[in-house]
């Protein structure tokens, strides 16, 4: 199959043009205008298997798994005898050999990667733990590597190193962690924690700023007089609307004070000081109870079957002829006796 195309670089030696052709099926490059084969022989980097879908795919091809810093090879390394059941596929003849071999690998590895590689699994257990995102942990084995090299794990443990590059970078991306649950799950002391943290920040230079409180223009806090404000209005007019004589305006009326009751359960819906139960990665951010929720979607329920019903009985009064306007209470006999009592005596 000929492609033909200009290839920064590549002239042809004879006309100089820098249209050059090329044969995939030959492996030639072929300049478009002369003819002439400027090379030949060329190795075929293009795959040479076709697949129709993700399993065959997966079974026909030849690369691994790719490049991960959750492993202290990358990923790339040999294990020779990772179980024992593969001792079984070995001749009796040859199992001496593969002890051999077995133990001449353990002996190759380098103190730093038997390090690196106790430091990964235990990295592995509280990411599991805490719920951390892959790329976050990926930055912690990068940043554990880079204290590896420089020195900083002499004298210390590796759960502490580990934990306090846990804290420090999980505030970097933007998912804080307490300290408190990081010693809970590595089984480190909080002051070895801290003294750790505070070493190793100084050493790497990890400037974690502080996060910035809220300002009163943005977030959640400038909902809080939007709703007092809305809940002081309705209550209000639903006041003022009950108070009137006509029943259309007391219907309305106790419609909008329901509406304020609802406002005010919907704001007593944020978490607070109770956090929620589950928290995959981030903070409490956008959580809200959902039981004042609950309570809101019932009273609406039963808010609307009130009115519903009250201006039903406003309908029917209204075909009997009756007025719309709300009965003055009757005197007693005694205020009577007063009214007609005349003045003077």
């Amino acid at each position: 199959m000929l492609k033909k195309g200009k290839k920064s670089g590549l002239n042809c030696p004879e006309c100089g043009s820098n249209e050059i052709l090329t044969d995939s099926s030959k492996g030639e490059n072929i300049c478009s205008k002369c003819g002439l084969i400027l090379n030949d022989s060329m190795i075929d980097t293009q795959q040479d298997w076709r697949a129709f879908d993700s399993e065959e795919l997966e079974k026909t091809a030849r690369t691994g798994a790719p490049l991960t810093r959750m492993r202290h090879d990358k990923g790339i390394g040999t294990e020779i005898g990772k179980s024992k059941a593969e001792l079984f596929k070995v001749s009796a003849g040859k199992r001496g050999q593969y002890f051999r071999i077995k133990n001449w690998q353990k002996r190759l590895v380098s103190s730093k990667d038997r390090n690196y590689g106790y430091a990964l699994s235990e990295l592995e257990r509280i990411s599991s733990a805490l719920s951390l995102p892959s790329n976050l942990q990926e930055e912690i084995g990068a940043m554990y590597e880079k204290a590896l090299e420089e020195g900083l794990v002499k004298g210390r443990s590796i759960e502490a190193v580990i934990g306090s590059l846990v804290y420090a970078l999980s505030r970097e991306y933007k998912s804080p962690r307490l300290m408190s649950e990081i010693c809970e799950v590595s089984g480190v002391d909080k002051r070895d924690l801290g003294r750790t943290y505070r070493y190793v920040a100084r050493k790497l230079n990890l400037r974690v700023i502080p996060a910035k409180a809220s300002k009163p223009d943005r977030g959640e806090n400038s909902m809080i007089p939007v709703v007092a404000t809305s809940v002081f209005l309705l209550l209000s007019a639903g006041v003022y609307l009950l108070l009137q004589k006509s029943w259309l305006r007391v219907v309305i009326g106790l419609g909008l004070i329901s509406h304020a009751m609802h406002l005010i359960l919907l704001s007593s819906g944020r978490p607070g000081l109770l956090a929620p139960v589950l928290l995959a990665g981030g903070g409490i951010d956008g959580v809200t109870d959902p039981l004042p929720q609950a309570f809101v979607l019932t009273a609406i329920v039963i808010a609307m079957a009130m009115t519903i019903y009250l201006f039903a009985a406003m309908a029917a009064l209204a075909r009997r002829g009756k007025r719309m306007d709300v009965e003055p209470v009757p005197d007693g006999d005694e205020d009577r006796e007063v009214d007609n009592e005349e003045p003077g005596s």
